[in-house]
């Protein structure tokens, strides 16, 4: 069964027009049930807005993330890289741009003497219900919790300082394990998802096999000795991305359009994945046919 979100929503203008012309956003009602799908960093990222109800600076959202991946052992797939305000990764600002047009989230830019708005990050309503339905990490509540009261309100200064001080490798990921296992919950969330389309969308059938194929994939990892983790990264995003690509598109309430150049793109792309991934010795020829 897909995730559902049943509650009135809001849809997004462009946050810059917003700002600069003072615009209220319009509220649209709407008693149908909309899907959506959020990857399991997202879902990380709503648990800590329960704890902290609103968290300012993008700059302190990217240290909290970066100590509950370090000090707090929170299962986030990201890739940490070097910069001037210490470890930092790109990834995180897709992810709440991406909840934020879903309106799980919302983004409010504050004004300041600085070069760029203070971003103030805050969960809505939606998001709060989201976490209701569906929450794979509530075992991890406390460890939200305490990362929150530790680094949730200290100086921007104080956290860049200590990342600086503490944390000097030029890159920081999950040891392989761990990072298999982070995926496999977003895998499993596309999975849901996908399920809901093909019933609604015939033509949605081939992304549903894809997920299905890679489903088989992930399941055999840990018996295999010699992994390609760059092709394992390659299938994983195709259909995460593509995923979060037509959850916007369901969350407008259109259709999503399945045309012939989209579905030539996931045979030559997705089925040429999946034949390396017979190379590699993850999935059988057979399960492709």
């Amino acid at each position: 069964m897909a995730i559902q979100i049943n509650a009135p929503f809001t849809p997004k203008r462009d946050e810059k027009e917003v700002r600069q012309k003072g615009m209220a956003k319009e509220t649209m009602d709407s008693d149908k049930k909309l899907d959506v799908f959020v990857p399991s960093n997202g879902i990380i990222l709503l648990n800590l807005l329960t704890q902290a109800n609103k968290i300012y600076g993008a700059v302190r959202l990217t240290k909290i993330e970066f100590f509950g991946f370090k000090e707090f052992n929170l299962p986030l797939n990201y890739i940490f890289y070097q910069g001037p305000m210490g470890p930092t990764t790109l990834d995180l600002k897709h992810d709440y741009e991406y909840l934020s047009a879903i309106n799980l989230i919302d983004l409010e830019y504050i004004p300041t003497d600085e070069a760029n708005d203070l971003l103030v990050f805050s969960i809505t309503d939606q998001g709060r219900d989201f976490l209701k339905k569906y929450n794979p990490h509530e075992n991890l509540t406390d460890q939200f919790k305490r990362l929150i009261e530790t680094y949730g309100y200290q100086p921007r200064k104080a956290l860049v300082e200590k990342a600086h001080r503490e944390y000097t490798e030029l890159i920081y990921k999950q040891d392989f394990r761990k990072e298999l296992q982070s995926l496999k919950t977003d895998m499993q969330l596309a999975l849901m998802f996908w399920d809901k389309l093909g019933d609604i969308y015939t033509k949605a059938a081939p992304f549903w096999y894809l997920a299905q194929l890679l489903e088989c994939v992930f399941d055999r990892l840990k018996n295999t000795s010699n992994i390609d983790l760059e092709l394992i990264n390659k299938l994983h995003e195709l259909i995460i991305g593509k995923t979060k690509e037509y959850s916007i598109v369901l969350k407008n309430d259109e259709t999503p359009e399945f045309d012939i150049s989209f579905c030539n793109f996931l045979y030559d792309e997705g089925y040429a994945l999946l034949n390396q991934g017979v190379e590699a010795k993850l999935i059988k020829r057979e399960e492709l046919e």
